[in-house]
C-alpha cells in the first residue's frame, strides 16, 4: 500500500484554484465507502486522476488525459485513458480509451466526469444539484453549507438536499451529507492527506507496457448472426467486422480472423466455411467481411470457433463470438 505523507497545513502555499463549497482542484484524500477504504487524487489542472480501493489487495484505478507510456501514434496517445489493475502482483488490468470507438466504461470516478461513451473530463470531485448557502451561524471550527433545497427522507423530516462542512477559513472538506435516493441521509466524512499536486508515487504502479499487456476493452467482433438453422446443401452468409480499430504493433495493424469447427464438434467436417481467414485492419476495420457457412451432412449442434491473430485481438474471448449451426436431424 502506498504511504502518504500527512497534510501540509500550509494554506498560504495552496496552489489550487478552489473556493468553497468546492474541494480543491488538486487534492488527495480517504473516506470509507460501503465497500470499504478508499483514496482518491484529483489533479484537475493536469487532468490525471488516481483511486484505490484497499482490500488487501489494491484496485487501482487511473484517469488521464496524457497517459504515459501509450503506444507512439495510437488513439491512448491522444485521448482520454482509464486504466484499472489489480496489484500487488499484477494480476488483472484493462483499459478503455475514450474517444468516437469508445464503448461504456464502469464509472469509478464521479459520475459527472463521464459525459458519454467517448467523452470525460477530470472535474471538481462535487458537483450540486441545488444552489449552496453559506450558513451565518457562528462556528469557531467549521464552515457549513447547505442547499437552497430541502428533500424528505423517509421518515417524514425535510432535510437540505445537500450539506457540505470545510475546515473553518479553508478549503479542506470535512464530509458531505446528502438525501439519495431511497430517502435516506448519506454521510461521507473525509480525511484530507495534501492539498496540491498529488504525490507522484501514487502513479508508479501504472505498468509501463501496460499498451500492450492490458486488455482493451473497446476490442470486439461485431456478427450479424451467430446461430444459422441449414439443411444439407444450404448455405448462409454472415457478416462480420471490428468495432474498433486494431492496434498497430511494431507498424503491423492487421488482424486475421479464422473461423473452424470446434474440436469438440461431432463431425468438424459437416460443415464448410469460405473463405478460410478474414484479414483486417485500421482502413477496413468497419467494412463488413462475409463467411459463408455452408452445411455438408446432417449432424447434431456444431460449434464454430474463431481465431483472433494480431492487432491486440489475441486478448479478445473468443468464446464471445462463436457461431453456433443448430441440430439438423
Amino acid at each position: 500500500m502506498i504511504t502518504i505523507v500527512p497534510l501540509l497545513f500550509l494554506l498560504n502555499a495552496y496552489v489550487t484554484q478552489c473556493v468553497q463549497p468546492y474541494f480543491p482542484s488538486q487534492i488527495t484524500f480517504t473516506f470509507m465507502d460501503r465497500w470499504g477504504p478508499m483514496t482518491f487524487a484529483i489533479d484537475e489542472v493536469n487532468q490525471r486522476a488516481y483511486r484505490l480501493f484497499d482490500h488487501g489487495q489494491g484496485d487501482y484505478t487511473y484517469l488521464m488525459k496524457n497517459f504515459p507510456f501509450p503506444i507512439p501514434d495510437s488513439p491512448q496517445s491522444k485521448y482520454y485513458v482509464q486504466l484499472i489493475a489489480t496489484y500487488p502482483p499484477l494480476v488483472n488490468c484493462v483499459y478503455g480509451t475514450f474517444w468516437k470507438y469508445g464503448i461504456f466504461y464502469d464509472k469509478y470516478f464521479p459520475d459527472h466526469w463521464y459525459h458519454n461513451s467517448s467523452s470525460v473530463r477530470i472535474e471538481n470531485y462535487i458537483k450540486f444539484n441545488y444552489k449552496m448557502i453559506h450558513s451565518d451561524d457562528e462556528s469557531v471550527l467549521e464552515d457549513y453549507w447547505y442547499s437552497d433545497e430541502k428533500c424528505s427522507i423517509s421518515s417524514g423530516e425535510r432535510y437540505p438536499c445537500e450539506e457540505i462542512y470545510f475546515t473553518k477559513n479553508t478549503d479542506i472538506p470535512l464530509k458531505t451529507v446528502r438525501i439519495d435516493n431511497f430517502q435516506e441521509r448519506i454521510q461521507t466524512e473525509y480525511k484530507v492527506l495534501s492539498i496540491g499536486k498529488p504525490d507522484e508515487k501514487l502513479f508508479e504502479p501504472i505498468p509501463l507496457d501496460w499498451a500492450y499487456k492490458c486488455y482493451d476493452l473497446a476490442l470486439g467482433v461485431v456478427l450479424n448472426a451467430t446461430t444459422l438453422e441449414l439443411k444439407v446443401n444450404e448455405s448462409a452468409t454472415i457478416e462480420i467486422y471490428l468495432s474498433t480499430p486494431p492496434h498497430r504493433i511494431n507498424g503491423n495493424d492487421t488482424v486475421i480472423i479464422e473461423y473452424k469447427p470446434s474440436i469438440y464438434s461431432v463431425c468438424p467436417k459437416c460443415v464448410r466455411l469460405v473463405p478460410k481467414r478474414l484479414v483486417f485492419n485500421s482502413d477496413n476495420f468497419r467494412h463488413p467481411q462475409k463467411l459463408i457457412v455452408t452445411r455438408i451432412k446432417d449432424s447434431d449442434a456444431i460449434w464454430i470457433d474463431p481465431t483472433f491473430i494480431g492487432g491486440a485481438y489475441e486478448q479478445v474471448m473468443a468464446s464471445l463470438y462463436n457461431i453456433r449451426l443448430a441440430p439438423s436431424i
